[in-house]
């Protein structure tokens, strides 16, 4: 109804020219208030919000401490930076803590992470946000997975942990996930944001979001706010399915079921897309071991989700 008012459905042109639409400011006030950060910006997906990012904060004798097993948007915008890049052991915070002493105090520091991470479905230590301001360094917390599925208000990593928001927290997430849409978020302090509208390449010179997007988004938000109820007790319920049947402690809906055949992965992804389930395949090199990926999402029933469930479980 949002866009049906509006003369036109196309933002035309980057944000910076004539592309900024009430629609995105809307977007980025309401986004920013629930989740306690000063400003949000719209981007055109999570890849280029991972770009914009990277290729824009990490600058020359900055260093970026980054999880090994952080996605390929922010592994590419790497290779686009000259600041020093530093891998550190997944979700290993005693690995990063060597790391970060092993450089000099005066050098700004940036380290990354994930709420949750999309392939294992790990959820990070809450002591990264700890360890980010013992050291005075910027924390990018990427929201994809973890936004709308954990937290008190379904808000994400932050909110799961009831985490003060501070200047030096940055959260960025898609709404192409939980918020059911096309398009991507970051919200920081006013200053990062007003850096990344002059900065950021992959936001500068690119078209702005959609507007049906960014509404179905916001739709989706608040949906998800005023029903966050029922929607953790939905959470709730496909979870417990879960450990009933594989024995797992699932932190999040992405349930990795380790098969480490590449093979194997496929004719069970097939045996099941034949009896009406799709799953993901997800084989080396995208992941050390081939998994299947089971997304336990609250649409579907729970007696469908336990079917299916003990079919995996039947072929592995």
């Amino acid at each position: 109804q949002a866009v049906k008012k509006e003369q036109f459905h196309s933002p035309k042109a980057s944000l910076l020219v004539n592309g900024y639409h009430p629609i995105h400011k809307e977007f980025e006030e309401v986004l920013a208030q629930a989740n306690g950060f000063e400003k949000g910006l719209v981007v055109g997906s999570g890849f280029l919000a991972n770009l914009s990012l990277i290729e824009a904060l990490i600058r020359k004798k900055d260093i970026l401490f980054m999880d090994e097993e952080y996605h390929a948007s922010g592994m590419l915008a790497t290779k686009l930076i000259a600041g020093e890049v530093v891998l550190f052991k997944h979700n290993d915070v005693d690995d990063l803590k060597q790391k970060l002493k092993s450089f000099p105090k005066h050098m700004r520091k940036i380290i990354a992470i994930e709420g949750v991470y999309s392939m294992s479905g790990d959820l990070a230590s809450k002591e990264f946000y700890w360890l980010a301001n013992e050291y005075n360094a910027l924390l990018i917390v990427d929201e994809a997975h973890s936004s709308g599925v954990i937290g008190k208000n379904l808000c994400g990593w932050f909110d799961h942990f009831d985490l003060p928001i501070l200047s030096n927290h940055i959260k960025m997430g898609t709404l192409g996930k939980a918020y059911g849409s096309y398009g991507a978020y970051i919200l920081a302090s006013y200053h990062i944001i007003e850096f990344l509208e002059n900065r950021a390449k992959a936001i500068i010179y690119t078209t702005a979001p959609s507007l049906f997007d960014i509404a179905l988004g916001l739709e989706s938000f608040k949906y998800i706010q005023e029903n966050k109820v029922y929607i953790k007790q939905r959470i709730k319920e496909n979870l417990a399915i879960i450990k009933e049947v594989f024995d797992l402690d699932a932190h999040s809906l992405i349930v990795p079921i380790v098969v480490d055949d590449n093979t194997k992965v496929i004719d069970i992804q097939n045996e099941l897309i034949q009896n009406g389930y799709l799953l993901g395949a997800i084989r080396q090199p995208t992941v050390k071991k081939a998994i299947i990926r089971l997304i336990a999402k609250i649409d579907i029933e729970v007696l469908q989700l336990k079917k299916v469930a003990l079919q995996i479980k039947e072929k592995l």
